[in-house]
């Protein structure tokens, strides 16, 4: 079994997966020392031996520490083997749950063209294709940055919390700003997809990411639906690791 631990800059994420079967999972705004001490500790008969972490903020040292202590540690960055060729052209600077959930969308879909929508505090596209190459992709603002944006770089718009529209227009100032946001969102996906079904037919979407929920039924394209794909494609490196 495996500690697959995925740090991110809403959420913070650890789990214990057998295979790619989740036997428990925890999220948090952020996981301390003492909680994955914790986490391990309830799960001892689990004999957890490996463990991955990618995080895209700062760790506490503590829970480094503690990980390599006690385990066959990974923590993951561009010198990490991986089961994939991966042709960004600035490696170091790729974030680590971008380049977990391509590895993720090819092991779901392996031998095709996949492209990855993950829906967090940032919007990303990210496309491997079919010969397990990882090409690149796009960042754009996710749902609470654009909604925290419009108010504090403008004197008057109010931060509006997220509700769920589908309307064409707002008929009020806090209506118009869900509008915008959501539909503007809405309409780059579907707009990305379409431009990349034009160079790759038969290509497969995922959709991921803590806000994914929201939008997964308004997005016109068939899509994959996979909550945790962070997770598993982290399991994936390590698995990969282990067995080199």
């Amino acid at each position: 079994m495996n500690l697959v631990l995925d740090f991110g800059n809403t959420t913070q994420k650890m789990a214990i997966l057998n295979g790619n079967e989740e036997v428990d999972f925890v999220r948090k705004t952020t996981l301390t020392h003492k909680d994955v001490v914790a986490f391990v500790n309830q799960h001892k008969a689990c004999n957890v031996q490996n463990a991955i972490l990618a995080s895209v903020v700062p760790v506490e040292n503590k829970v480094l520490l503690f990980l390599e202590a006690n385990f066959n540690f990974i923590a993951l960055n561009a010198q990490t083997p991986i089961p994939i060729v991966n042709k960004y052209q600035t490696p170091q600077t790729l974030g680590t749950d971008r380049l977990a959930v391509a590895i993720g969308g090819n092991a779901v879909f392996p031998h095709k063209d996949v492209l990855i929508i993950q829906m967090g505090s940032c919007i990303t596209f990210d496309f491997i294709n079919s010969k397990a190459e990882y090409l690149g992709g796009s960042i754009s603002p996710g749902m609470m940055m654009r909604l925290n944006a419009l108010n504090v770089f403008s004197a008057q718009l109010p931060m509006v919390e997220p509700l769920w529209t589908n309307s064409l227009m707002g008929n009020n100032t806090e209506t118009a700003i869900l509008t915008g946001v959501m539909q503007g969102i809405i309409d780059e996906c579907n707009g990305k997809i379409e431009r990349y079904k034009r160079e790759y037919s038969n290509v497969q979407i995922i959709l991921t990411g803590g806000d994914a929920n929201m939008f997964k039924n308004s997005i016109k394209n068939e899509i994959f639906a996979f909550p945790n794909l962070v997770m598993f494609g982290l399991n994936r490196i390590l698995d990969y690791n282990v067995e080199k």
